[in-house]
């Protein structure tokens, strides 16, 4: 069987991705700056012949992997991330933005090209990986006082200002903004946001929650999400 074309970052080729389109580094591909972050356009290109990008993932470059699926959001294309690693590793790579990953320990070439065709058959399909819950989510715009969470297109606005948010944090808003006065479990977060059925023995809920409250702080909201001591978190009622 032929493999379906993709493209591939990683620091490095092996018998697994000999067939895909090396792109090189994503420290060379994913710039971080004071002024924000940029995506080399080399990605752009390859994916507009490509079936999937899939990225050798390293938990040391989770940002830099958050920015990359941030900046490839409205491409029709599903990003997979590749990792050898633990559960705590699966569930990392989902919670920084990965549509699926890919299974650990497949070391057959075509096995895991077969995962990765049927990955884009459900992307295609179903607008979401197979594996992940990332599809877009129903319902009408949510809001809070001046914020507005635009469940549909993943946007979130303060009094019309855009602000800039990864898509999983987004659905973390749209979630908690859906059901006003509800205390959300941590279990009950990771399985609504993140498609996760199980605990992954991380901090990730408490983390997320953190960077979004420093987001919205610093576009003048605060105060949006509640801590439940010893269950989990919920929408505070607006001022």
């Amino acid at each position: 069987m032929s493999s379906s074309p993709c493209c591939f970052i990683g620091a490095e080729r092996s018998a697994l991705t000999k067939d895909w389109n090396m792109l090189g580094d994503i420290d060379a591909l994913v710039d971080v700056g004071a002024g924000g972050f940029s995506v080399a356009p080399d990605v752009r290109s390859c994916l507009a012949d490509s079936d999937a990008l899939i990225v050798a993932w390293d938990t040391a470059r989770a940002p830099r992997f958050t920015y990359l699926c941030y900046a490839l959001r409205s491409v029709d294309r599903p990003l997979l991330a590749l990792t050898n690693g633990t559960a705590v590793e699966h569930a990392l790579a989902l919670v920084s933005g990965a549509d699926a990953v890919l299974p650990v320990g497949v070391q057959d070439p075509e096995v895991l090209n077969l995962i990765v065709a049927a990955e884009v058959i459900a992307h295609r399909r179903h607008g979401k990986g197979i594996l992940a819950n990332d599809g877009p989510m129903d319902g009408d715009d949510l809001h809070w006082g001046p914020l507005t969470v635009d469940a549909r297109a993943y946007q979130v606005t303060v009094s019309g200002t855009p602000i800039a948010l990864p898509p999983r944090h987004v659905r973390l808003l749209a979630v908690l903004l859906s059901s006003p006065g509800t205390t959300f479990t941590r279990d009950r977060l990771l399985d609504d946001v993140w498609g996760l059925c199980f605990d992954p023995e991380t901090n990730v809920v408490d983390v997320t929650i953190h960077r979004v409250r420093a987001v919205l702080r610093a576009a003048g909201v605060d105060d949006v999400i509640e801590t439940v001591r010893g269950i989990g978190y919920r929408l505070a009622p607006p001022a």
